[in-house]
């Protein structure tokens, strides 16, 4: 839980919690750090990255990150060039590669995922 939630929110600093909570910690006992820790179900290791924004939180090792922050950046990318389409008055289904092969394969118990056209297409 955190406190001081209204100055917090008047802050630069991303806060997530599950509640806010009248009292303060203690200065008695001090903490440990560079130790695992739990966070609901995930390990989080020293050295391991926890990013979060209003959608959730993300835990991963600067290995994962590595694999994953490419994918990530192009998968904004696509959605940006996506919005901006749609914003302009476009349409989503002219963004789409493979709607009606997609819909097709539904249809059949087929497993299958959409795919976006890229800024380029």
């Amino acid at each position: 839980n955190c406190r001081d939630t209204p100055l917090l929110r008047q802050m630069s600093l991303p806060i997530y919690h599950r509640g806010q909570h009248p009292n303060a910690g203690t200065a008695k006992k001090p903490g440990r750090s560079q130790v695992e820790i739990q966070m609901g179900s995930v390990t989080v290791k020293p050295g391991d990255f926890v990013l979060g924004d209003d959608d959730g939180v993300v835990v991963c090792s600067p290995e994962e990150l590595e694999i994953w922050l490419p994918k990530a950046l192009e998968t904004q990318r696509v959605e940006e060039n996506i919005l901006a389409h749609i914003q302009s008055g476009g349409s989503l289904f002219e963004k789409l590669k493979n709607l009606e092969e997609h819909l097709e394969d539904l249809r059949q118990g087929k497993p299958s995922s959409l795919k976006f056209r890229s800024p380029e297409e």
